[in-house]
């Protein structure tokens, strides 16, 4: 449901540029959540290198936003179908294996049918 999506993340940042938060989103599979994130992040990004976006915060005095934490990516084959996941960092952008369905050593621990 983009419209809803749309109206959330102008919310969130709205809340991001006035307190400190922190931010867990859940869902659904495939619903968004790391689509949001990423367009929030690039906003945030977009908002700091814009003097004119910065004077009309709603506090004028903070100047930066601090980003970090990470988030997860889901990773498909060449037919679109989910293998698993990675892990990356906000602040640095580096990219690693969370989960595969395979490919990861056996005596790795398994949640459902992925190895962690």
């Amino acid at each position: 449901r983009p419209s809803m999506c749309i109206g959330l993340h102008v919310v969130l940042l709205q809340y991001i540029c006035i307190e400190e938060m922190w931010l867990l989103c859940t869902g659904q599979p495939s619903c968004g959540k790391t689509t949001l994130v990423k367009k929030a992040l690039d906003r945030i990004l977009e908002w700091q290198h814009s003097e004119d976006d910065r004077k009309q915060a709603p506090n004028a005095s903070q100047q930066k936003i601090v980003v970090s934490g990470f988030y997860t990516d889901e990773v498909l084959d060449g037919n679109r179908r989910r293998i698993g996941f990675d892990i990356v960092g906000i602040a640095s952008g580096k990219r690693g294996i969370l989960s595969r369905k395979s490919g990861l050593p056996s005596s790795y621990p398994k949640t459902g049918q992925y190895s962690v």
